[in-house]
């Protein structure tokens, strides 16, 4: 029993171990992406700030952001939620962030077709 238990074990470390090799390049991967989208962003918001001639505090204070958390968006280097895009969408009144069409229509035909079977 006592060697069944060490032989699960070793098992797990080594499963371990080499979740940890592949890692840092998935993390490499993912932070170089986020690091462009998050940059695209910032500049289409900066872009649209100039073409509303709004500053940033009045954006700020529209989406209920201090002038700060604003700032740090328009560096670039702040991990969004949807929620603050959407935020920023509507007072910007512009597309921060898109969802191919046919992965929405798709999801309509399968609510759809559910909703009928009910």
């Amino acid at each position: 029993m006592d060697t069944n238990h060490n032989k699960l074990r070793q098992r797990k470390t080594k499963s371990d171990n080499s979740a940890f090799q592949i890692q840092p390049l998935l993390l490499e991967q993912v932070s170089e992406s986020w690091t462009f989208r998050s940059s695209a962003i910032a500049k289409r918001v900066l872009e649209a700030l100039k073409v509303k001639k709004m500053m940033q505090k009045e954006l700020a204070m529209t989406i209920g952001f201090r002038p700060q958390q604003v700032s740090r968006i328009l560096r670039g280097n702040v991990n969004l939620t949807i929620k603050t895009i959407a935020k920023l969408e509507a007072a910007l009144g512009i597309r921060l962030f898109e969802v191919p069409a046919d992965s929405v229509r798709a999801r309509r035909r399968t609510r759809s077709k559910s909703a009928m079977e009910s």
